[in-house]
């Protein structure tokens, strides 16, 4: 009797692995962060796991970490990135030097947004009126507003991250999944979070 229920033990377990094996890739991914792009938050070679589950009932947030991929050269099949949200659909943003100083900062629709995750001071512009604003944004006055249906990704460490300030915005068909958690290494293991936007008062 023993035996036939260590058999079906062991039966039951080899099945749950196989269906964990075969349903993972739809219900959570995990690779290494390749790039110091999104430094502090996430630093290069944190393993880390995210999920396309949320993304299959609620839009994306702004303050969440997101992979999506972009398309082009030099895959067949685009590169996957993982960057912050910033900003969504209808909002106006634009990146300029703090009153006319060496800092630059980000604003939504107007507002100072405070980001305390980001890595350094950012050391570029973007609006509506630089030669070298990304494709894919509709200017409205110096700013630059997100179409319908897109979203502004930025990576933390600005200076360094390829993202929307020079591919401009990303569609939502192409955010892929919400970065959930770091596992690796130990030390740095914890769940990753969203922060929601906080504007400075004018």
């Amino acid at each position: 009797m023993a035996l036939l229920v260590s058999r079906t033990l062991l039966t039951l377990a080899q099945a749950v692995a196989v269906v964990l094996i075969l349903v993972r890739p739809f219900l959570f991914w995990v690779y290494g962060v390749p790039s110091a792009s999104m430094s502090p938050a996430l630093r290069v070679g944190d393993r880390v796991v995210s999920s396309p589950i949320p993304y299959r009932f609620t839009p994306p947030r702004v303050g969440e970490i997101a992979v999506f991929r972009t398309g082009g050269a030099p895959h067949r099949r685009g590169i996957d990135r993982t960057k912050r949200i910033v900003a969504g659909p209808g909002e106006a943003i634009r990146i300029e030097a703090e009153d006319g100083g060496a800092r630059h900062r980000l604003y939504v629709d107007g507002q100072p947004v405070r980001e305390p995750y980001v890595h350094q001071v950012m050391a570029y512009e973007l609006t509506a009126d630089a030669a070298d604003a990304p494709p894919g944004f509709r200017p409205r006055g110096s700013d630059l507003k997100v179409p319908t249906g897109q979203y502004v990704l930025l990576g933390d460490n600005r200076n360094v991250s390829v993202d929307s300030h020079v591919f401009g915005p990303v569609h939502r068909d192409r955010i892929r999944a919400k970065v959930l958690a770091v596992y690796w290494p130990p030390q740095r293991a914890r769940l990753v979070s969203g922060q929601a936007r906080e504007v400075d008062a004018p």
